[in-house]
């Protein structure tokens, strides 16, 4: 039968030390040979077993049996079995007891030990002490281990060369690429992983064959280049069989990029990964770029020469950039400025935005020549927001924040004004300037039902407000459909009520004041020293003076229809005191009061009338004097076809007067030709002669009570008891 048995090699040797290692793999060899050593069968206990080099043959050895040409016998009998013809094994003693079998770590059955790989691993190292020096041939086991643990402690084993170590810490150093200690491959390609291909001092990535950079990379439709960092915690790590979530279109539009990504994603923990871009630059020259970040678009370029259009004109290199970043050195370490460029037409540049270290943000143009400068303030909680708009609605400007109440403040520099523009460019409305201002207006909105707020505020305790037209234009309050009460309402809860002053140009025309005091409205003159005016609760008007003391009353008559209207002239023409109203014919009243009179004062007149009636129908033109009643019957003046008539009550004439000159008295007396008749009695005034008119118009008149010494054509003369008739003559009075 073949048997793989224990043939060592060049370990052990005698008396000669060997290494760990291979001290080792002869205990492996020696444990593997020995447990592949065959079984004895029946009939052939306790013989000696040899097997041959080949390992192809057994032979087993009787009790007695002569080794070889040595004649060297083994023989056993019964008892102690001996070796003859030995002298000396190995110098020891002759005498040598056999097939005694050995008990322990190490067994035999006859003269065949064993020794097991459990009682070799498992001896305890006694006296180990951890050691050092340089390992030897002489060394034993325990003393080449005490080596290796003190020089591996001690970091005295360590590695030279390109790779090189301090105990348990290893680098590598930085290669060229040349000499005998590393030497690299010219170009080459690596494919487990597939990064690129070397091509010359260039490394072309994603299938560059011709790198135009030290670093090329091409990625292919729908694809990124992609960085990816290590670092983060929580959430739940990516995966290489992971989707990355990177489609174009799907959020953002494009075919191929660098995208920088987090090692993880999701929330089944807290998350904390961060990525970065990061740009760097050294620039300490004010007004340079350190920095920039660019994005072109090389769609319309036309050819690839130098003419216009093409890729190697300078002009339309320049116009492919339509928008940058840049980074700009303002002269000190927190003097920068980030600036958004945008490409407006050819080789013009406009600054779209700009944000210095100070967090100032500046938009529409560079700093200083901005169109909105938006400036950080510490620890805000308020902002500004702006909204957009649909069609049809208005845009927004929006205080909010933290604070349930927030305002806005707007501000202008020096003098310079609030101006709000219609249509882009027509002001409608404009807030000062005002030199030194301290005072200010207050526009406040109302709840439902209440009235909007216009109000001055300000540092002075007493503040007026002027609303001024321009040139002659006028103020005009428009209430449209109002079917309210009021219109237009000043309140006032001073004691002076409420004074709307109405300025004059000054002493040709003085300042006017209408108030509202005491329940009346009035008119004030400018020293506020006459009533004009006054305006009752009642609807009375008083003119010339206030209650009490006025020129004029006008009343109030409850449901009136009729009025009087009163009219100015043009020159030559009179004024008109005129009755109107809805009906038909509307009469006039001049009512003294008591037994007062009516007076119609021509003055200085020296016209043909100082009352004049005029009646165009016709009845003519009539003056009614009413009476009492029955004991004063009323008396009216008629004027009509040329004559004066007065009428009584039953419109019986009483007296009838024409333009001629002819008077007639009802039926008893008439002028006709100079002459006057009577059909009745003529009744003169009666005087006593001392108290006779002193010059009456020649050829009154009159009668006396008391004359004397009577006689034809004789002076009057009193003191007697006679009644007679007497004329004035131009000289005096005489008896008829």
């Amino acid at each position: 039968m073949a048997n793989s048995f224990y043939n060592h090699g060049s370990i052990p040797v005698y008396k000669s030390p060997g290494n760990s290692s291979d001290i080792r793999a002869e205990f492996d060899s020696v444990t593997a040979g020995f447990n592949k050593l065959p079984l004895l069968g029946a009939g052939v206990a306790n013989y000696l077993i040899s097997v041959d080099q080949s390992g192809t043959s057994i032979i087993t050895i009787p009790n007695t049996y002569f080794l070889g040409t040595t004649n060297v016998l083994l023989s056993r009998a019964s008892g102690a079995q001996a070796l003859t013809g030995i002298t000396s094994i190995d110098g020891q003693a002759a005498t040598v007891v056999t097939n005694a079998n050995l008990t322990g770590e190490v067994t035999s059955v006859g003269n065949a030990a064993t020794l097991t790989n459990a009682a070799v691993i498992g001896k305890v190292l006694t006296g180990y002490v951890s050691g050092a020096g340089t390992l030897g041939a002489g060394d034993s086991i325990l003393a080449a281990i005490q080596k290796l643990n003190g020089n591996i402690a001690a970091g005295a084993v360590n590695l030279t060369g390109p790779i090189t170590s301090v105990g348990a810490v290893t680098s590598i150093a930085s290669q060229t690429g040349t000499g005998t200690t590393f030497v690299v491959q010219t170009s080459p390609t690596l494919i487990t992983p597939n990064i690129g291909v070397a091509l010359g001092s260039s490394l072309g990535l994603g299938g560059v064959t011709v790198a135009r950079s030290p670093l090329h990379m091409a990625c292919g439709s729908n694809s990124f280049a992609l960085m990816q960092s290590t670092a983060g915690t929580g959430g739940t790590v990516l995966t290489n069989s992971d989707t990355i979530p990177i489609i174009s279109n799907n959020g953002f539009a494009g075919y191929g990029g660098l995208a920088t990504l987090p090692n993880r994603w999701g929330n089944a923990t807290t998350i904390d990964a961060h990525t970065v871009v990061y740009i760097g630059g050294a620039q300490r020259n004010s007004g340079f770029v350190s920095s920039s970040l660019v994005f072109a678009n090389w769609g319309y370029f036309t050819s690839t020469g130098v003419a216009a259009g093409g890729l190697g004109n300078a002009t339309d290199q320049a116009d492919a950039v339509k928008f940058k970043f840049e980074h700009t050195d303002g002269g000190g370490a927190f003097a920068q400025t980030l600036q958004l460029i945008a490409k407006s037409a050819s080789l013009t540049q406009v600054v779209a935005m700009s944000v210095n270290n100070s967090g100032t943000v500046s938009l529409g143009g560079a700093v200083n020549a901005e169109s909105l400068r938006v400036s950080p303030v510490a620890s805000a909680v308020n902002y500004l927001q702006a909204f957009g708009a649909a069609t049809g609605t208005p845009v927004t400007f929006a205080g909010t924040g933290a604070d349930a109440n927030v305002g806005i403040n707007y501000a202008t520099k020096g003098l310079g004004a609030h101006i709000f523009y219609y249509n882009s460019s027509s002001p409608s409305f404009q807030i000062g300037p005002a030199t030194s201002g301290v005072n200010y207006n207050i526009f406040s909105p109302s709840p439902t039902g209440g009235a909007l707020t216009w109000q001055a505020a300000g540092t002075d305790a007493n503040i007026s407000m002027t609303i001024q037209p321009k040139g002659t234009g006028a103020l005009k309050v428009d209430c449209g459909a109002n079917n309210g009460l009021t219109q237009f309402q000043v309140n006032c809860t001073g004691g002076s009520g409420v004074n709307l002053l109405l300025s004059g140009n000054g002493a040709t025309t003085p300042n006017k004041t209408i108030r509202a005091l005491a329940g009346n409205l009035e008119v004030v003159n400018s020293s506020y020293t006459a009533v004009i005016m006054s305006l009752f609760d009642n609807g009375q008007i008083s003119l010339g003076s206030g209650v009490g003391g006025e020129s004029l009353r006008v009343l109030n008559v409850a449901s009136a229809v009729n009025f009087l209207a009163v009219s100015g002239a043009v020159t030559g023409g009179g004024t008109i005191i005129q009755a109107s109203g809805t009906d038909a014919n509307v009469s006039m009243s001049i009512l003294p009061k008591g037994i007062g009179s009516v007076f119609v004062d021509g003055g200085a007149n020296s016209g043909a009338a100082v009352l004049v009636v005029n009646n165009t129908g016709a009845n003519g033109s009539r003056i009614k004097i009413v009476g009492n009643g029955a004991t004063t019957p009323s008396k009216t003046l008629v004027v009509q076809s040329g004559q004066l008539t007065v009428l009584a009550d039953a419109g019986v004439t009483l007296l009838t007067l024409t333009d001629a000159g002819a008077l007639s008295v009802g039926s008893n007396i008439s002028n006709t030709s100079g002459n006057i008749t009577s059909a009745g009695t003529i009744k003169t005034n009666v005087y006593i002669v001392s108290s006779l008119p002193a010059s009456p118009p020649n050829g009154t008149i009159a009668t006396v009570s008391d004359g004397a010494s009577f006689g034809a054509r004789l002076t009057a003369t009193g003191g007697g008891t006679v009644t007679a008739l007497v004329m004035f003559t131009g000289g005096g009075w005489v008896y008829v």
